[in-house]
């Protein structure tokens, strides 16, 4: 029987947007790393929540067109010490209770810099020195790290690879977007636990059981996405705007504004679908928790008692039209 273990608070810290000072929540919301586990994090533990992602946590650089790994040590070059000022202790505060911290982090093989360094393998700030440097407020305070991107970026004999089942091996809990990648992948990727969109994965995956319609599968076609059949690892599904329901033909059914307003409406739904076919869920708590209990959120608003309003209620209440815009999250990740 699923219970909240299976269910993460989504917190959107950063996205594809090529905004300065790279993207961050932190910043828009002007709040410091200890600040937001205070704020945001506490009420969601009160309620109920033990596990937690945060995307992208110390922003994305807007230079780089995929989303970046070392966005770490360019905050740090540009002195944004917002962006990981208190992060290793702040995260520390949580882990320590063994509370589950996963840090979605860019996109390792496919980062500018990160590439650069593996055609001049003799530099002084080689490739895995850099990539230690740019996880290492991650490690210290003992979260669990997913890579953005893995399986489209990775190869076999490649240093990413190397690297992941490296700290895997070391103890630090392993997540990829592993359903984007070749089949003849799957052999030595397919073991990690696994993250995916909601929306691409029902619209662009599926599995086999589930029809498996996109991409066409036909002789000599060797699709780019792996089916959750052939993956070893647990999977989880990130409920973010790209989740949204869809015309007829393609296009968003709200606009962007309703789509934050509603999202208490049209996501629950798709948290349920999800958990009832097994898999875990990261879900964006705004505007939640004061309108459903943990158990109603996962099986329905016919499931348990009803809601206890949260500690802190969320910044969307008695806030104005015009304040509210620079308070909602950034749903449009990947």
């Amino acid at each position: 029987m699923p219970d909240a273990s299976n269910l993460m608070a989504f917190h959107p810290m950063a996205s594809m947007a090529r905004t300065v000072p790279m993207h961050s929540t932190l910043y828009r919301k002007d709040l410091t790393w200890p600040q937001y586990i205070d704020q945001k994090i506490m009420p969601q533990i009160d309620w109920g929540l033990r596990r937690f992602m945060f995307h992208l946590p110390f922003g994305k650089n807007e230079l780089e067109s995929a989303m970046s790994f070392d966005s770490l040590l360019v905050a740090r070059e540009r002195r944004l010490t917002r962006l990981y000022r208190g992060f290793a202790r702040s995260m520390r505060s949580l882990t320590r209770q063994g509370i589950e911290v996963i840090c979605y982090v860019g996109a390792l093989g496919l980062d500018r810099d990160m590439l650069q360094l593996i055609t001049k393998r003799y530099s002084d700030d080689n490739w895995i020195d850099r990539f230690v440097r740019s996880i290492r407020p991650i490690l210290n305070s003992g979260c669990s790290i997913a890579y953005d991107a893995a399986g489209g970026g990775w190869s076999e004999g490649g240093p990413e690879h190397h690297a992941a089942k490296m700290l895997r091996a070391l103890g630090t809990k392993s997540y990829i977007e592993g359903t984007c990648h070749p089949q003849e992948r799957t052999a030595w990727l397919g073991s990690f636990d696994w993250t995916a969109n909601h929306g691409h994965y029902w619209r662009n995956i599926a599995d086999s059981e589930h029809g498996n319609t996109w991409p066409p599968r036909k002789e000599g076609y060797v699709s780019r996405w792996a089916q959750r059949e052939e993956m070893a690892g647990r999977g989880t599904l990130m409920i973010s705007g790209h989740a949204q329901p869809l015309n007829p033909d393609g296009t968003p059914a709200l606009p962007r504004q309703e789509m934050y307003d509603t999202y208490h409406l049209w996501a629950p739904p798709l948290v349920q679908k999800d958990i009832a076919e097994d898999f875990d869920v990261a879900y964006w708590f705004f505007d939640t928790m004061h309108r459903m209990t943990i158990e109603q959120l996962m099986f329905g608003m016919d499931h348990g008692e009803p809601p206890v309003p949260p500690s802190i209620p969320p910044p969307s209440v008695d806030t104005s039209l015009e304040d509210s815009v620079s308070l909602q999250p950034n749903l449009d990740v990947q």
